[in-house]
């Protein structure tokens, strides 16, 4: 017997780089919302965590949140040229629906913002059960999400793989009770010995199944 019946991907960082276009993205509109000026090593812990939980973070008020989003968005999409599914994930994720997994997603975006990015990659189709933003009230590194996947999908706990890229998507896992393998090709994560897995190419997921 398959010790996981599913494997769940985050999407920004895991399953796309989309670092780049993000942070150029959060610095624009910050910029044009407030007039202060970030770096974009200052900007990268945001990576991972709901723009309006970002955007909170960083001054801008309740009431300005729609509007500061909408800036965000439409400077990352003026740079979303730069984004590219990392290489061997359209490999690994066509292996595992062959092999019989269940696959999911748990991201941060909206349900918006899934709609209108995630489409145009090619990926979409493999995946069974999505969970965005929308579908929660809390966040990662809340367990909510995963537990909403457990929920929806009908799966265990004990049979469910996380693979993200970030310390909230590990955190999140933990809180949840689910197995956590880092994506290493993603961003440089927090407590990475923390994780129960560890991941350096995407094809390193079949030497734990």
């Amino acid at each position: 017997m398959m010790k996981y019946t599913d494997i769940v991907f985050d999407i920004d960082g895991t399953i796309l780089d989309t670092a780049l276009a993000d942070l150029i993205g959060l610095r624009e509109a910050l910029l044009e919302a407030t007039g202060a000026e970030h770096s974009i090593e200052e900007l990268r812990p945001a990576l991972g965590v709901p723009s309006a939980d970002i955007l909170e973070k960083y001054g801008i008020p309740k009431e300005d949140l729609r509007r500061c989003a909408k800036l965000w968005n439409e400077a990352m999409y003026r740079n979303f040229e730069s984004v590219r599914v990392f290489p061997g994930i359209r490999e690994a994720v066509r292996r595992l629906k062959e092999h019989g997994f269940r696959l999911g997603i748990v991201t941060s975006k909206t349900r918006r913002e899934y709609a209108k990015e995630f489409p145009q990659f090619g990926v979409e189709p493999f995946f069974d059960v999505v969970i965005t933003a929308d579908d929660t009230v809390e966040h990662k590194p809340c367990p909510e999400p995963l537990l909403k996947y457990l929920e929806r999908a009908g799966a265990k706990k004990d049979r469910a793989l996380y693979i993200g890229d970030s310390i909230h998507d590990l955190r999140a896992a933990k809180a949840a009770g689910v197995d956590f393998a880092l994506a290493e090709w993603g961003l440089n994560c927090a407590e990475p010995e923390k994780a129960q897995y560890r991941l350096a190419h995407p094809e390193d997921l079949f030497g734990i199944l």
